[in-house]
């Protein structure tokens, strides 16, 4: 009996050590399961950060998206508007160009002189320097006409 007393003894006591041992094994995964349990909880937090981040820039973007086609319809319609004031413009330019040949070619008065004349008056003013002749002019009709236009008229030679 004293040895069974015995054996119950040290029986008690290894079973007391692997107690203590898988108590401490237990402390120690315990421990583990917090920190992992505290890393979760700190990613959690960060995630829904995130998530809240991500939502505020989907909005931002919505509406950033909605502004840029605004400006894009609006841009449209500038263009749209400048080709019209371009093509405007050119049909500006283009009757003020033939307005000015109109005008130009109503300017030319029928007096004014052909290649003929020119030659006529080229002909005529080297010969009065030859002769040392002085040229006259005379306003005639508000047009001022040099003396040898003059004298050709008289004579009708022109």
């Amino acid at each position: 009996m004293q040895s069974e007393i015995d054996s119950l003894r040290q029986r008690i006591s290894k079973l007391e050590t692997e107690k203590a041992e898988l108590e401490a094994k237990n402390a120690e995964l315990l421990k583990q399961v917090m920190q992992e349990s505290t890393k979760r909880e700190a990613e959690n937090v960060e995630l829904k950060a995130r998530i809240e981040e991500l939502e505020k820039n989907k909005t931002n973007t919505i509406n950033l998206k909605v502004e840029n086609d605004e400006l894009k319809a609006g841009v449209t319609k500038l263009e749209q508007s400048q080709n019209n004031t371009t093509h405007g413009l050119g049909d500006c330019i283009l009757r003020e160009a033939s307005s000015d040949i109109s005008s130009n070619i109503n300017a030319c008065s029928p007096n004014s002189k052909t290649l003929e004349d020119i030659e006529t008056d080229n002909f005529l003013d080297s010969e009065s320097r030859k002769r040392g002749t002085r040229k006259r002019n005379f306003k005639l009709k508000g047009h001022i006409i040099p003396l040898y236009q003059c004298q050709l008229r008289r004579y009708h030679l022109k």
